[in-house]
């Protein structure tokens, strides 16, 4: 056995050592200081566990072993496992890990099992209090067990460099997930930036969970650290983005693939490609830029060529290699790798393909695939500039960038001027360099460039292509103002009523007629309007012509979402969007709060790291970002049980996500930590078909409940006691009763009592506790009696 060294060190209460948080912070200045094996064993040794003063680490889980992350950088990442008597990991394969291991075990003892090869292997007893160091590459495959029959272990595991990747694999082959649950020191030091970059930069960290502006802004990230092939296809490799928020740039066409704008920077732009089934690309070259394809849905073949000169052609293509690119894959090509052509060749399914081409190009060169000779082809939809030639001279004027700051200036006044926003917006002209950067045009849709956005205002570019229009849609009822100076060509805006109902809501309206078209042009001034707009439509009337126009909202507008169909109009993000996702440059705006929700599902807070980009139908977050806002928001006040429950409606997680956490038990549903703080905790509970909880309730504790899959039935109940002190219970009513159905969220005040069943089929819902949960009061009807449990242990029993 090629141990290792090992510590024995006597329990301590934690009275006799430093606290938690300085112990960390002990640990954390010995490893960054490259600390021997000796040094850090003892420090172990030393970690100051008392099971009462811990018992939010502690979750013992009926379905698997539990893994609290207690601390983590990119040099060390330590947990504390809790496990079940007979628990054990599926085999891990640690091979070509460059990670060291130290375990030490707080209670019970665990069996490791590690296979030098298919036929021998080492079995070794870890006892408490002794320190088990593992070198780089000793543990290979391996997998531990809790073989202490009733008893249950606790076990202390320090990786470093860090290890965050929660997967193992199972004998046949299969990965399985052991959720990470964040401490109270994580939730509370690490915030969603820092999170996203630890992530990154651990190769051997999980998926990350991310939105569309998330994505764009981690490539600007990676791009301005240089470019460094293989960690940028490592990091798109790791990215994982929801499936409802890019179908929003889906467009189809029978006679060709599609290429649809998501963001764009002067380093590089993001495009989303569909190919329906035999569609494919010419062959083609990149125009001295970088290429990486990540795909989404479905398979796309990529055939690689040279040019190689014959007597036939001085031109020829000879064909290097043939690749199938499948979900989620990356590949990567460039100019000196040679030209390739991208097909699907699926006759069954399409296919959906993420593209970052750096730095961003508007023409290449394409190849006859027999002769090799080529020529040059434009891509992409923007425009020439002379068109701006027609607004007339200003002896005042102001660019995109100027607009910005003075426009972020006068929303800070208590009542912004709005004829100085006028002005403003009529004084603005676009320089050479601001018109690559916000002047975009689509064959489908008009392109709405989101040039920047806060908690008071957005400001866009929209571009329209001949006899394009808006869907018809409002702005709301927020009190919603709205700012219009048309740029280039001419719009028409439509107003309409229901003439059925003038108050008919826009999303139900059927009979829809016109009472007013007003014509917007470049000579036009600048219009605004309020919420009274009503239900509207704008369109480019000229099928010869361009139309751009800017528009300012506040509060603030961001996708266009269609009254009759439901359906939305992305944004596209620029160079200026893309930072509102920076820490630096939104370090002071944390004033977001979810009580500034309360007035309109419209409204945007503070689009900074440290909350969860919304809009008008949808917010796409993680968990990692959703705890760090619900860490904020609880850190410094109790948030408004209505402003948290709107935020908590819009939100949508991936699910592909949340399915990592969600593990069912046969015999009674099943909560799992996934956060713990000292305001909140955060926990997905999962519900087999026929389940329920106990009539209950939260000892004071408000929830806030989000169905994430599936639906539930409540049934809320008054519960009247023989007395006061007295646990027998005199009557029992029910109150009302609930469906709650996928995607709905509910408040319950920590007051009420209630029973949840999944009568019709099985069902998964996220529940945040404030102040966590610890104990709740269950009442059993047939014995009329009140019982005072802890949260772990309310299960019915069968």
């Amino acid at each position: 056995m090629t141990t290792l060294a090992s510590t024995t060190s006597p329990s301590l209460p934690l009275s006799c050592k430093s606290h938690l948080g300085d112990y960390i912070c002990q640990l954390k200045i010995k490893l960054d200081n490259n600390a021997s094996v000796y040094e850090i064993n003892q420090i172990l040794s030393e970690f100051p566990y008392c099971k009462k003063q811990l018992t939010r680490y502690l979750v013992f889980d009926d379905c698997s072993i539990s893994r609290t992350l207690i601390c983590c950088n990119e040099n060390f990442s330590l947990y504390l496992q809790s496990w079940n008597s007979n628990q054990e990991t599926p085999l891990i394969d640690f091979r070509n890990k460059e990670t060291r291991c130290w375990i030490r075990i707080l209670e019970g003892s665990l069996k490791c099992k590690r296979y030098i090869d298919e036929e021998n292997e080492i079995e070794q007893i870890l006892e408490r209090n002794r320190v088990n160091f593992y070198e780089k590459g000793t543990l290979k495959l391996h997998k531990f067990s809790n073989d202490n029959g009733l008893d249950r272990t606790v076990s202390l595991v320090l990786f470093s460099p860090a290890y965050m990747k929660c997967c193992y694999r199972t004998n046949s082959g299969e990965e399985t997930f052991v959720p990470c649950i964040y401490s109270p020191e994580v939730v509370s030091t690490l915030d969603q930036q820092q999170l996203f970059q630890l992530r990154l930069r651990i190769e051997s960290s999980d998926t990350v969970f991310i939105n569309l502006q998330q994505f764009a802004h981690i490539v600007r990230d990676e791009l301005n650290r240089g470019y460094d092939i293989p960690r940028i296809t490592r990091v798109l490799s790791s990215l994982e983005l929801h499936s409802k928020e890019w179908n929003q740039y889906v467009n189809w066409a029978s006679h060709r693939y599609t290429r649809n704008l998501i963001a764009y920077d002067e380093k590089f732009m993001i495009l989303l490609l569909c190919w329906e089934r035999g569609q494919e690309s010419p062959i083609h070259d990149h125009s001295g830029s970088s290429c990486w394809v990540k795909m989404l849905h479905g398979e796309l073949v990529e055939t690689k060529y040279s040019i190689v000169s014959t007597d036939i052609s001085p031109n020829g293509l000879k064909i290097d290699s043939t690749t199938r690119v499948s979900k989620n894959q990356v590949t990567y090509i460039d100019d000196t790798l040679g030209i390739h052509k991208m097909g699907n060749q699926n006759a069954n399914s399409p296919a959906i393909s993420l593209h970052v081409y750096s730095p961003p190009y508007s023409s290449c060169n394409v190849f006859a695939p027999e002769s090799g000779n080529k020529h040059k082809i434009t891509i992409g939809r923007t425009a020439a500039m002379p068109p701006f030639l027609n607004l007339p001279e200003l002896k005042y004027h102001v660019n995109i960038t100027s607009l910005v700051s003075l426009l972020e200036i006068e929303f800070k006044q208590l009542e912004p001027c709005e004829k100085k926003l006028a002005k403003l917006l009529e004084a603005t002209r676009l320089d050479p360099h601001e018109y690559r950067q916000y002047v975009h045009f689509s064959d489908f849709n008009y392109l709405r460039s989101l040039i920047t956005a806060n908690e008071k205002f957005s400001l866009m570019l929209l571009c329209w292509n001949k006899s394009q229009s808006t869907p018809i849609h409002d702005h709301g009822s927020c009190g919603r103002k709205c700012w219009v100076k048309v740029l280039e060509g001419t719009l028409i805006q439509n107003r309409y009523i229901d003439e059925h109902d003038t108050n008919a809501n826009a999303s139900t309206s059927t009979s829809l007629v016109t009472v007013e078209s007003i014509e917007l042009n470049s000579n036009s001034p600048v219009t605004m309007d309020d919420d009274s707009i009503g239900i509207h439509k704008t369109e480019n009337a000229s099928n010869e012509c361009i139309a751009i126009s800017l528009h300012l909202y506040s509060p603030p507008y961001l996708e266009c979402v269609s009254a009759q169909e439901c359906k939305s109009v992305p944004v596209v993000y620029c160079s200026s969007s893309i930072n509102m996702f920076s820490s630096d440059q939104n370090n002071n705006n944390n004033s977001s709060s979810f009580t500034s929700l309360s007035s309109s599902a419209n409204t945007s807070p503070s689009l900074s790291p440290r909350s969860p980009r919304m809009n008008a139908e949808v917010a796409f977050t993680n968990f990692d970002e959703f705890i760090t806002l619900l860490n904020e928001q609880f850190s410094t006040h109790a948030p408004s049980p209505g402003g948290l429950l709107k935020f908590l409606k819009l939100t949508q997680f991936n699910p592909e996500e949340w399915k990592k956490y969600a593990k069912f038990h046969n015999q009674h549903y099943v909560r799992h930590i996934i956060a713990e703080a000292p305001q909140f905790s955060l926990l997905l509970t999962c519900w087999r078909k026929g389940q329920s909880s106990s009539i209950h309730d939260h000892a004071g504790s408000r929830s806030w409940i989000k169905m994430l899959e599936g639906t539930l039935e409540e049934k809320q109940y008054e519960i009247e006691l023989e007395s006061e002190s007295d646990f027998r219970i005199k009557d029992a009513t029910v109150l009302q009763e609930n469906i709650l159905q996928s995607e709905t969220a509910v408040y319950r005040a920590g007051s009420v009592i209630h029973q949840i069943s999944a009568t019709k089929e099985c069902a998964v819902s996220l529940h945040i506790y404030s102040p966590p949960l610890e104990n709740v009061n269950c009442f059993n009807l047939i014995n009329r009696v009140k019982l005072s449990q802890h949260s772990s242990s309310c299960y019915p029993k069968k």
